[in-house]
């Protein structure tokens, strides 16, 4: 997010993560040349990508919250993020 993949610490930074089992996913609106190596690549500006990406992913928590809420002898989930967010 916010390269396009020219400099050579950034494709070091993800081939790391690769390496370690970390899902990849690119947010670029062009092609950054890490295609080969990325889970995901979504298209668009970052600005606008990621809100709609957080967005569905708290609505998908909170829907999966209410459906282990409604089921006996369930105790309410934690929904936070891991990564401190």
């Amino acid at each position: 997010m916010g390269t396009e993949a020219t400099f050579g610490y950034t494709v070091h930074w993800a081939l790391q993560a690769r390496e370690a089992g970390a899902m990849l996913v690119d947010v670029n609106p062009r092609d950054t040349g890490l295609g080969s190596l990325v889970d995901i690549h979504l298209q668009g500006k970052a600005g606008e990508v990621l809100p709609k990406l957080i967005d569905r992913e708290c609505r998908m928590q909170k829907s999966e919250t209410r459906m282990q809420n409604s089921r006996p002898g369930k105790q309410k989930p934690d929904v936070g993020f891991d990564n401190g967010i």
